[in-house]
């Protein structure tokens, strides 16, 4: 037992392409025991899929080449303007800044205030809040702050903690 919240269970996974194999592989990550039974002599298709369309990304490197010259002088709202019209699939890549800013996270009240080290900052609220359990929004800790209590709970002994954080080691 390792502590996992899905030790003691085996998986019998008889699958194949890409989907399949990631959703047992987080099973795995999680304590699972993953027993992948595969076809007898070529095994999963997938893991021979780059070799299959290895000329479908040949020119890869030219095709990218051309798509920037194009897109160069461009905006960023220019581009997506373009693409959408042209009705290819796109999506933006926002800044941090952008994110910070979104008006759907005011909207939907999901800033508050927690203390730091520094002072009172502004931490989204949790992803998922369920109604009637309290949300935790704990002071955010200084550095090395909850060390010595962390190790303790990792079974170190308090005279190696003393000696780690004594040497700097921590």
């Amino acid at each position: 037992m390792t502590g996992m919240p899905l030790d003691g269970i085996m998986v019998v996974s008889i699958e194949q392409a890409v989907a399949a194999p990631f959703a047992t592989r987080q099973l795995a990550d999680l304590g699972a025991r993953v027993i992948k039974i595969e076809r007898p002599v070529d095994g999963d298709f997938a893991r021979h899929y780059d070799e299959r369309v290895g000329s479908r990304v040949e020119h890869r490197r030219e095709l990218i080449d051309l798509i920037e010259a194009v897109f160069a002088d461009l905006t960023s709202e220019q581009v997506i303007t373009r693409l959408d019209a042209a009705q290819i699939a796109n999506a933006r890549q926002n800044e941090i800044s952008d994110l910070i800013a979104h008006p759907q996270l005011s909207e939907r009240d999901r800033w508050r205030l927690v203390d730091s080290p520094v002072g009172p900052i502004q931490a989204l609220r949790p992803p998922a809040i369920i109604q009637g359990m309290p949300e935790r929004m704990d002071p955010i800790p200084g550095v090395g702050q909850h060390t010595d209590q962390i190790l303790s709970e990792l079974g170190v002994d308090g005279a190696t903690v003393a000696a780690m954080l004594a040497s700097g080691t921590v």
